[in-house]
């Protein structure tokens, strides 16, 4: 299986006109710093989503009679803070992607 293939491509190389291979590509450095940015920005969303599921159960819980109260308003203001921040947060590092 000889063959004279083209070179493989990846985030750090890519091709010129002529098909023969150029450096890296001027971002690819900021590439990995990206994608650590994003993968915080939806961690923060999805821990963020997480409270919020606990909250709501924990209302569902009271509605059915296994609890006595119901979590405090400051609890639901504070998730819906952090909703807001983390979906702000989240949706500014996915506009930053290509």
């Amino acid at each position: 299986m000889g063959g004279g293939g083209a070179a493989p491509r990846n985030d750090r190389q890519r091709l010129g006109a002529t098909g023969r291979q150029r450096g890296p590509h001027p971002t690819a450095s900021s590439v990995p710093a990206e994608r650590e940015e994003l993968y915080q920005a939806r961690e923060a969303f999805r821990r963020a989503r997480v409270n919020l599921n606990g909250l709501l159960h924990a209302v569902h819980r009271f509605h059915s009679g296994a609890l006595d109260q119901l979590p405090a308003a400051e609890e639901f203001r504070f998730m819906l803070d952090d909703i807001r921040t983390s979906a702000a947060r989240y949706s500014d590092a996915l506009k930053k992607l290509p």
